[in-house]
């Protein structure tokens, strides 16, 4: 469970690192837009990537981190790895190193392709477990991650405080 304390927590360690994004309203839908195409990777996820790497203890930190990402995720573990000079692996299923991963290990130190068809994946043989290059590596996934997400719906209460409605889009699964 996400708490007020760990998205506060979260703002304060997100100062310097995530930019406090313009909400603008736009007529013709007669809403407010949070514009969080303007983070440094050109989406919210740097909110949460950089805090759940923050919070973790420093000897656990030290080791590096690993994602399991082939999008926007994935760009924003490397991001945070790198802000704390910290190497960071990105392992995609899709094995597509012209993709969206290919980006986020130019952005990452140490960052590394390891998809579905090579060796020490944590996608061979159909598991989902770390395998090689994730093995000592904490993946960044946690109630951590979620409280820097939640950063957003602090400052839009903070830019807007007669908010009533604030709609999320999500896209499904493939």
């Amino acid at each position: 469970m996400v708490t007020s304390q760990d998205i506060q927590d979260a703002a304060d360690g997100l100062r310097g690192i995530a930019r406090r994004t313009e909400l603008r309203y736009v007529e013709e839908l007669g809403a407010h837009l949070k514009l969080e195409n303007e983070q440094p990777i050109g989406a919210f996820k740097i909110r949460g990537a950089y805090n759940a790497i923050r919070r973790l203890p420093s000897a656990v930190r030290k080791r590096g981190v690993i994602t399991f990402s082939s999008g926007n995720h994935g760009q924003a573990v490397a991001y945070a790895a790198k802000e704390f000079r910290r190497a960071c692996g990105n392992c995609d299923a899709r094995n597509d190193a012209r993709g969206e991963s290919g980006r986020g290990q130019e952005v990452g130190r140490g960052g590394r392709l390891c998809g579905p068809h090579v060796r020490g994946s944590p996608y061979q043989g159909g598991g989902d477990r770390p395998h090689g290059a994730a093995r000592g590596r904490p993946a960044v996934r946690s109630s951590r991650y979620r409280g820097g997400q939640a950063t957003v719906a602090l400052e839009i209460v903070e830019q807007l405080p007669e908010v009533e409605t604030v709609v999320v889009p999500v896209a499904a699964a493939a």
